[in-house]
Formats: structure tokens, C-alpha cells, sequence
């Protein structure tokens, strides 16, 4: 099922997460994708995106970061800096390296893991977020998780932003803020930003899993998967079911009440 928005959504941020677990998963799950087909583009163009693209593509970035004599770019001289990835919720995602390929430049930030909303990249403590979801009880639900992203963003030889491809996963718990009783909650999927014509209408895509909650044995309460992409305009489609955004953008609350059920 695809579905149509012009209504600005909560924050298309709070659903990313890793459609692969893992760098050295990369391979593994592309030749999962039936839609891979030959040899994947190492550098990608604007258009028509699958995931087996993708994480080839990221894959491809990475192994090519680590060969020596590599023409090294200022990050800064590019357009946007090739400085950091930012969330609200904790603190930057240096990127690595920046270095010019045949097609262009390729700037990667490595793997690595830490805690939501402690603000920092080593994983240490961690603040849980509170994202404003109510259960039908009156309770609300806060998360808690480990996250780990694999990033590259691609330019033009000139320097300007092409597309930014982010490979995350989150690990951890949701649960009841008044009792504390808690489920597992997971995202993995595969964000990425293209920009067209270069540096300017940014659309993003979201493939995978962008939230779901299961019991402490692992019997699904709530699965939100599928594509989610959002336009230069303004506006957003889906392909799949996304009961959280039903909840956010319509207050049904159907697709959460398993999950508020186990934890009240």
C-alpha cells in the first residue's frame, strides 16, 4: 500500500535506524535484495534507489577509503562540510576521511556504536527519550537504545553534496515512564539523502525496519516497515505499515495497543 502526505511529519528522524547490522553484513544482505542486478554503481547518481545499490555503495566507499595514495580532501571545502552527522538526541558522527574517486568525492565516517541521548559517541550512560507518545492508559512510552551507523556522502568533483547514504541500527528498550516495565525495541534500515541538482532539493528515503517493538521473548508488538520518502516540497509518501505515524499524524491508536497492553 503507498500513502500520500502534505502534512508535515513529527520528525522523520525519529525512525531511522540500520537496515544491516553490521560493515562486515553488507555483502550478506545485498545478495538478499532481488532487485540487485550486476555490478552495483560504486558512486551513486540521482533517480531510482534500491537498497542493494546502497549498501554496495557504502560498502564500496569504505573499502576504497583504506587504499593507500588516496587524494585527500579538505572536508571543509566542500558544499555542505563534510564535518559531522548531527542528531538532537546525541552528540556528532565525525566523518573520517574525504578523498576524490573517478566520479567525484566520497567522504565516509566508520563505524560506530553509542547510546541514544547521552550525547556522546562512546556509549556511556544515556538519557531515554521521551517522544511523545501517549498509550490509550495515559502512560507514556520512552526508549532507550544502542545505536550504530555506517555513513558516506558523495560529491561532485567540484565539490558540491550529490547524496549521503547512512546504514543504522538501533538496539534497546521501550518502555512504561510511570512503571518502568519494559519491551525490546529495534530499527534497522538504510536513510539516504540525494540532492538534485547538486547541493540543492534534498529528497530523503527511508527503507526497512524505522520502528518496532516485540516482548522480552521476542513476539512482535508493533512492526513499522517499508519505504518512506520525503519530498523537496514538503511533502511525504509510504509504501507498507507505519502504525506509529498513524498514531502521530491521525491519534490512532490501534497500532500501539499491543505494545501498550504488555507494558501497562
Amino acid at each position: 500500500m503507498k500513502t500520500k502526505f502534505r502534512t508535515p511529519v513529527r520528525s522523520r528522524h525519529l525512525r531511522v535506524a540500520a537496515f544491516v547490522p553490521w560493515i562486515t553484513a553488507m555483502l550478506l544482505a545485498a545478495a538478499a535484495v532481488p532487485t540487485i542486478a550486476g555490478n552495483p554503481k560504486p558512486d551513486p547518481t540521482p533517480g531510482d534507489l534500491d537498497v542493494g545499490d546502497v549498501t554496495m555503495a557504502i560498502l564500496h566507499a569504505i573499502v576504497e577509503s583504506a587504499k593507500p595514495g588516496l587524494q585527500l580532501v579538505d572536508p571543509v571545502s566542500l558544499n555542505p562540510p563534510a564535518l559531522q552527522e548531527d542528531e538532537p538526541w546525541f552528540g556528532p558522527i565525525p566523518y573520517d576521511k574525504c578523498f576524490r574517486t573517478p566520479s567525484g568525492i566520497t567522504c565516509v565516517a566508520y563505524t560506530r556504536t553509542h547510546t541514544v541521548g547521552d550525547g556522546s559517541l562512546d556509549g556511556q550512560g544515556g538519557i531515554p527519550v521521551d517522544w511523545g507518545l501517549v498509550c490509550p492508559q495515559g502512560f507514556s512510552l520512552f526508549q532507550q537504545a544502542q545505536v550504530t551507523w555506517t555513513i558516506a556522502r558523495f560529491y561532485t568533483s567540484s565539490g558540491d553534496v550529490v547524496a549521503r547514504y547512512r546504514i543504522e541500527r538501533y538496539d534497546g528498550t521501550v518502555y512504561n515512564a510511570v512503571t518502568g516495565k519494559a519491551a525490546r525495541m529495534s530499527q534497522s534500515d538504510i536513510y539516504t539523502s540525494q540532492w538534485s541538482p547538486p547541493a540543492q532539493n534534498e529528497t530523503v528515503e527511508i527503507f526497512g525496519n524505522d520502528w518496532s517493538a516485540f516482548t522480552l521473548k521476542g513476539k512482535p508488538l508493533l512492526q513499522s516497515r517499508g519505504t518512506i520518502t520525503f519530498n523537496p516540497d514538503g511533502s511525504w509518501e509510504q509504501t507498507g505499515k507505519h502504525p506509529l505515524d498513524m498514531y502521530f499524524l491521525e491519534g490512532d491508536t490501534s497500532g500501539i495497543e499491543a505494545l501498550c497492553s504488555y507494558v501497562k
